[in-house]
């Protein structure tokens, strides 16, 4: 199963639900292309890229997506 978890804001925390989802998807094992923006925060896309880089297997992270 594929997902693709969209998060568009500044901080990075597991505390955020929204980000949390990144690590519940790989606590689950689903191959993931993590999804994020440079419109309203600029460095969003920069910081999904290197958090998802860290806490998702690169087996299961399969690419990104970029919205704009």
């Amino acid at each position: 199963m594929l997902q693709s978890n969209w998060y568009y804001r500044p901080k990075f925390n597991k505390k955020i639900r929204y980000v949390k989802a990144y690590l519940d998807l790989e606590d689950r094992g689903y191959d993931q292309i993590p999804t994020g923006s440079n419109v309203r925060v600029p460095e969003n896309f920069q910081k999904t890229v290197i958090y998802c880089r860290r806490h998702i297997a690169s087996e299961r992270l399969l690419g990104f997506l970029q919205t704009s």
